[in-house]
């Protein structure tokens, strides 16, 4: 009886029946501490555990992957090193350890301990490299796998969407043997970030059971693509509305200059608050943006950051800084803004400075270096910076290809130009967009190669445009 209503979730009735029962032993004392791990968390827990005059491996792991799963990693490898035996699920429940800051490294010495393994095991390692942003790491131990199954490709999806290999997610996706609800939501998020909306309306479409999850994914595609109806309709369908969904939808508003709709749809909570102070901002209302950061009574680290950006766009240096000096904590894109926000008011020493502070760096905090010399007029720099990326085991993006080549245009290096614009789909598989093109033309106009500037206009992949042949002719002109 007393499994029965822990089964069930009569967290009360388990609890008057343990205290009417004369006698207890080990079975009940592990139901009820189990019934208190799922319904009430650790601290409720470990008081019945501490209470419990013997233990054994069954209400041994039950605590055990409630501080797991808590967060309270400390407790938990304390009670694992203590147990005088432990079986698989112990094993990975220490792995689970992995998803919380600083506890990767002794995740991966439990899975490498392990004496056996399941798929299980094997999962719960993946998902944590995938959790602490080892993406890389996670591919590896996808290919390691003895055996996988839904989750398996379920997890990596989700990793490589959230890391923009989105060539890489799409790929896996046509390799899956099938699909659940969890595996096409991550579907619908990889398609829509890659800006693939009618893939995403396909998988969307062909779900046999969708959730406020798979709901909310297609919503934010539709955002993502500008298409504020249709994510408006989606939000209409939902079955349960729920602070999820809606916030999403404010953040659809508000994304796409709809303020007016996302004030409206607004109910105070932080996640709001932050999608109202981004769309002010992006769309350049400074004073709302002020006026919204000062009435919010709870800040986070996404609030500072898009107030740095509000601030530094207006030309306010110092409350920019004022605002990244004020922050408890912070995180690279943190950085990356107050970086951003020096660069974006002439002070390139400053974020030079700010730059080798840094306590770590991604392909993104490079990309802004490189744009900050840009715009200061280091082209020079830009170049040199642009190539000690391999040495930094950092492939660059598109985004690093649009500054090193602009630079290059800026001093004429047509040899380095032409080298960047093989290197980019030779190299990183990356394939040259207009922009690209555009600067290499200008490249060679400027080092006198009119003719295979001409000729790169004439066999562009797109359409050359005016503004193409402006390029070219403005490149001859300084001649």
């Amino acid at each position: 009886m007393l499994a029965a209503f822990a089964e069930h979730g009569h967290l009360r009735d388990a609890q008057d029946l343990f205290q009417a029962m004369r006698e207890r032993n080990l079975i009940s004392w592990s139901t009820l501490l189990c019934c208190l791990a799922r319904a009430q968390g650790a601290a409720d827990a470990k008081r019945v555990f501490d209470s419990m005059p013997e233990h054994c491996l069954v209400s041994s792991t039950a605590m055990l992957r409630e501080f797991a799963q808590s967060g309270h990693a400390a407790a938990a490898w304390e009670l694992f090193d203590s147990l005088p035996e432990r079986d698989i699920v112990c094993w990975t429940a220490m792995i689970i350890c992995g998803d919380h800051p600083g506890i990767l490294e002794k995740s991966r010495r439990a899975f490498e301990s392990m004496p056996e393994r399941n798929v299980v095991s094997w999962n719960a390692m993946l998902a944590a490299a995938a959790r602490s942003g080892c993406v890389d790491e996670a591919e590896y131990l996808f290919r390691s796998m003895p055996r996988r199954d839904i989750v398996s490709f379920t997890i990596l999806l989700e990793a490589l969407a959230t890391a923009g290999h989105l060539r890489d997610a799409r790929t896996l996706i046509s390799k899956m043997p099938e699909q659940n609800i969890f595996s096409s939501t991550a579907a619908i998020v990889a398609y829509a970030r890659e800006g693939h909306l009618e893939d995403a309306e396909s998988i969307f479409s062909s779900m046999l059971e969708r959730n406020v999850v798979a709901h909310t994914a297609m919503l934010n595609a539709y955002s993502l693509a500008g298409r504020v109806e249709q994510a408006k309709r989606i939000f209409d369908s939902c079955l349960e509305e729920n602070a999820i969904s809606r916030n999403a939808m404010l953040a659809a508003y508000a994304s796409n200059g709809h303020l007016e709709d996302a004030l409206c749809l607004s109910d105070g909570n932080l996640i709001a608050q932050n999608a109202l102070l981004a769309a002010y901002t992006n769309n350049h209302h400074s004073d709302c943006a002020r006026d919204t950061f000062k009435k919010m009574k709870e800040r986070d680290v996404y609030t500072w950051t898009t107030a740095i950006h509000a601030f530094s766009q207006e030309g306010h240096l110092a409350d920019a800084k004022l605002a990244f000096d004020r922050m408890e904590e912070r995180n690279l894109v943190s950085w990356i803004a107050m970086l951003t926000a020096y660069s974006r008011n002439g002070h390139i020493r400053e974020a030079k400075t700010l730059f080798l502070r840094m306590p770590g760096h991604n392909v993104d905090s490079w990309n802004a270096m490189l744009a900050a010399l840009l715009h200061g007029g280091g082209s020079l720099d830009a170049i040199d910076l642009f190539f000690a990326l391999p040495a930094m085991a950092i492939d660059p993006s598109d985004t690093s290809f649009s500054c090193v080549l602009a630079a290059c245009s800026r001093v004429g290096d047509f040899s380095r130009a032409r080298a960047c614009f093989r290197s980019m789909s030779v190299d990183y598989a990356l394939q040259p967009t207009r922009q690209h093109h555009c600067c290499v033309i200008d490249a060679l106009g400027r080092a006198k190669y009119v003719a295979s500037a001409r000729d790169l206009l004439e066999s562009m992949p797109f359409v050359p445009d005016p503004l193409d042949w402006r390029c070219l002719a403005g490149a001859i002109a300084i001649i």
